[in-house]
């Protein structure tokens, strides 16, 4: 079997599917770029190498080393992995026809079995307009926006893309699942398959770095429904019970409210900027937990890549968070807008050893060889590759 995957983002959790894929079948990863940038931000740390490319499709693109290294050292040759070099991401744009002409004649050359879209895509109808026979795959990641998030536009491909006949779709949580079944127009073949930890950033992990006792870690971007405001309030109640602790909050955004005044003393340090993935692993490894105090949620990331290094989490019950961030197994859960709840979570799973030390066992036991594993994961989706190609025949 032979299967094509597109995708723009979540490369930290498509790269690791594509890489066990491989194992079984015979995979090729586009991902889908622009001069602007959109599209390089984790996966091709080097922008530089791209100033003087002309925008087309680039195949091999990890023979080219476009790469930041530890992804490519990661991959190895696991599998092809190029790229649809855009003029901007307006997919109908004049300027962009030629480019996807390129691309629909590859994967005509090439005769893939299905095609994968890992993100709601409008390249999805020209496959169905140029290769109508082609089964399609789609993981929809968030089935609707998150609260301050998404847009007439955003709102407009995921009603499109969301009612493709004869598609698949996969969605990481039994919430995001339901949720989704609740808001396409027609029945649809949907399934769930969780996504592991992001384990290339072990890559990363060059050195021992121990956690520093009391240490509380918010990492990803700011958003107003990650409850970053909730957690400041409660962070002084945690400072009663532990004088050492020492709160960081990192990650690129706009905040909603002025936390100038949390800032005051030296236990609290805010990092407002674009983290690069050796300074995540850094920041994680170096924190005693991390958490999550979000308001609403599908699934995160962050989750996973928390999870990586078997850090314990705090997390707010939410979505399809706790799901993966089990109350007493992988974490502690409250409820959301709860800074008193919160504040004696944090406090618990901090002072107490055993709770923590079995924890992080858990987590380890369950990424590693259990359900999720990318093992089992991959396998579960090769089934939802041969159901399509099934159902097409």
């Amino acid at each position: 079997m032979k299967v094509a995957i597109i995708t723009n983002t979540c490369y930290e959790e498509i790269i690791p599917l594509a890489k066990y894929l491989s194992d079984t079948i015979e995979i090729s990863l586009f991902a889908t770029i622009s001069k602007s940038g959109s599209g390089k931000q984790l996966l091709f740390e080097k922008d530089d190498l791209w100033i003087n490319e002309k925008p087309g499709l680039i195949l091999d693109v990890n023979k080219k080393h476009y790469l930041a290294i530890e992804f490519n050292k990661y991959i190895g040759s696991k599998f092809n992995l190029h790229a649809i070099y855009l003029k901007s991401l307006a997919y109908f744009h004049p300027k962009n026809f030629k480019i996807i002409k390129s691309f629909i004649s590859y994967i005509k050359k090439e005769n893939y079995d299905a095609i994968h879209f890992n993100i709601n895509s409008l390249l999805t109808f020209y496959i169905k307009i140029f290769i109508p026979s082609l089964p399609i795959i789609v993981t929809i990641h968030d089935p609707v926006p998150h609260i301050g998030e998404g847009g007439s536009l955003t709102s407009l491909v995921n009603r499109l893309t969301n009612n493709i006949k004869n598609a698949t779709y996969i969605l990481h949580s039994r919430h995001s699942l339901a949720l989704f079944n609740n808001i396409v127009r027609k029945r649809v073949n949907s399934v769930m398959i969780p996504f592991g930890n992001h384990e290339w950033l072990n890559e990363y992990k060059n050195q021992d770095i121990l956690p520093n006792y009391g240490s509380i870690l918010f990492i990803g971007r700011i958003s107003k429904y990650k409850g970053i405001d909730v957690l400041l309030e409660s962070f002084h109640e945690i400072k009663e019970q532990i004088p050492e602790a020492h709160l960081i909050i990192a990650g690129s955004g706009d905040y909603w409210f002025d936390y100038t005044k949390y800032i005051q003393s030296e236990s609290v340090e805010i990092i407002n900027r674009y983290i690069r993935n050796e300074e995540i692993v850094q920041l994680i490894l170096k924190a005693h937990i991390v958490v999550l105090p979000y308001t609403e949620a599908t699934q995160s990331g962050v989750v996973s890549t928390v999870f990586t290094f078997c850090k314990p989490i705090v997390a707010t019950k939410t979505g399809g968070i706790p799901e993966v961030v089990r109350d007493g197994v992988t974490g502690l859960l409250v409820e959301p807008n709860d800074r008193k709840s919160l504040a004696a979570a944090i406090t618990k799973l901090i002072q107490s050893r055993i709770l923590y030390d079995t924890i992080r066992k858990h987590i380890c036991n369950i990424y590693d060889e259990g359900e999720l594993s990318w093992t089992e994961i991959s396998l579960k989706t090769v089934k939802v590759y041969l159901d399509a190609i099934g159902r097409k025949k």
